[in-house]
């Protein structure tokens, strides 16, 4: 009786043995078979791909970078999907610009779904005639507020009132507080007509919603990389849902104050060129009408105060630190406001006299790249990038950082040389030179590209007209990697010292 029952036990082993065995053949040879569809790259793990390789010690967009060297500069990455990752600059242009709507569209995420809040935006949605309709729209009104008058005006009194409270610092600062009063006031008043103050309530819920969603959400959420993660981040996702309801529930109230207010023949801000855009579509009888709700105007204006702040406060926090670094090219700065400025001011017109501080401008962008990755695309149809065959609905990563660094393009690409952007005759060379695109490419750079490099110049040369940056450790002292985060490129935490110039 016995070795009957053992016999049995055995050989019921021996099948459940044989249907494991048999089962995870199965499955690897899947795997196997779905990995070589795409370009070769580092072999994923099932569910897990690439994650584990990125281990918080160096930033994702270096690691991919690394990569390079040993699978080229097309390769598959593997983050619970496939994601094609293009780190040469023909191979961007090539399906940015010459195949411009082949990789236009864009994922559908969990992060995305979230802020969307069930209307659509212009960075996050996917392509289509409500997102054409929405960017022309946006696009038309940034334009006119970037050459405004008023925003050289309101950049001037900003700026001001944030050089005398830096003024007052004692001890050595990070200067990133500062850096945002300035940009939110900036983007604000070109939004929706208001000057803040630090202390003032709203300001300061704006801030919190768009540290929280920086600091916290800006690599995405995990359940968008490995979808069963979900479950196990249901807090974290109701924190987003909570800051995205208030911070959008501010811009929705300014929305219905504005209609209260709003002339046709007076634009005064952001929000009424957007209601005149929905006022005209009416008139018209046009199409384009349904698909500017509220909820749609208020995703757009979100829209605008990510790219025209988090952003642009970014670049400004490797500028200040970059140029403490580096005093030469502070003075260099200064000595050119003198000569062509003076202490009047500045204004646009002003920007196309001053090659050198356009020209440390470029080089920051080049350096910190602060969007290494840019925001993911998707192929439209099946398509070929580099040489290699893409199917519809793939994930595209541009590495940006990579077209940055490219040896073949710029001389010591880890140095911080402005000299690089002026020619021999000490003019600004092409602003859209080869394996340049801090703003992305094609038709979905940046929104916010104009008015961040005006609010920068401006920013940046009423500061220098008044104070002078330095490192508490001497120049040269800084350390000008940038934080392993994830997908954004910021300076390793710094303080600096700022003294007046009179």
């Amino acid at each position: 009786m016995l070795t009957q029952a053992l016999s049995k036990i055995l050989t019921d082993v021996g099948w459940i043995t044989t249907i494991f065995v048999g089962l995870l053949t199965y499955l690897l040879v899947r795997h196997f078979l779905k990995i070589r569809k795409y370009p070769p790259g580092p072999f994923p793990l099932p569910v897990l791909g690439n994650l584990l390789e990125f281990n918080g010690k160096q930033p994702p967009f270096i690691k991919m970078r690394d990569w390079q060297k040993k699978y080229g500069p097309v390769f598959t990455m593997w983050v619970g999907r496939p994601a094609i990752v293009v780190n040469n600059w023909e191979v961007t242009r090539d399906a940015l610009i010459v195949k411009r709507n082949e990789v236009i569209g864009r994922n559908k995420t969990v992060l995305a779904e979230v802020i969307k809040q069930g209307y659509e935006d212009i960075v996050f949605a996917d392509y289509s005639q409500e997102w054409e309709v929405l960017r022309k729209m946006a696009h038309s009104a940034v334009r006119k507020y970037a050459v405004s008058e008023k925003l050289a005006k309101l950049v001037t009194d900003v700026v001001d009132n944030t050089v005398h409270k830096m003024l007052q610092e004692k001890e050595p600062f990070d200067p990133t507080s500062h850096l945002y009063v300035i940009l939110y006031n900036i983007i604000a008043s070109s939004a929706f007509g208001k000057r803040y103050k630090e202390e003032d309530e709203e300001y300061q819920d704006l801030k919190e919603q768009s540290e929280l969603f920086l600091n916290e959400f800006g690599n995405g959420l995990p359940s968008d990389f490995i979808p069963l993660l979900r479950i196990f981040y249901v807090n974290r996702e109701q924190k987003l849902v909570k800051s995205v309801k208030k911070f959008l529930a501010i811009l929705t109230t300014k929305i219905d104050e504005h209609k209260k207010t709003y002339q046709p023949d007076i634009i005064r801000d952001f929000t009424d060129a957007l209601l005149l855009a929905r006022q005209e579509a009416k008139e018209e009888g046009k199409n384009s009408l349904q698909y500017l709700s509220d909820g749609n105007l208020a995703q757009v204006i979100s829209d605008l105060f990510a790219a025209g702040t988090d952003t642009t406060q970014m670049t400004l926090r490797w500028m200040v630190l970059l140029l403490a670094n580096s005093p030469e090219v502070q003075q260099k700065m200064y000595e050119e406001i003198e000569n062509v400025i003076g202490n009047r001011p500045p204004v646009q017109d002003d920007k196309p006299q001053c090659p050198y501080i356009s020209a440390v401008i470029m080089e920051t962008l080049r350096f910190g790249t602060v969007v290494p990755l840019g925001i993911d695309h998707k192929t439209t149809c099946d398509t070929e990038i580099g040489g290699h065959k893409i199917p519809k609905d793939t994930m595209v990563l541009f590495n940006l950082w990579a077209h940055h660094r490219d040896k073949t393009y710029w001389k010591d690409p880890d140095v911080f040389n402005p000299d690089r952007f002026l020619t021999e005759n000490k003019t600004l060379t092409n602003e859209r030179t080869s394996s340049y695109v801090p703003f992305g490419q094609g038709r979905r750079m940046c929104l916010g590209e104009k008015l961040a490099l005006a609010d920068t110049f401006l920013i940046i040369v009423r500061l220098l007209q008044q104070c002078k940056f330095s490192l508490p450790g001497g120049a040269g002292s800084a350390c000008l990697d940038p934080q392993p985060l994830g997908l954004v490129s910021v300076p390793v935490p710094y303080k600096i010292e700022v003294t007046s110039r009179k």
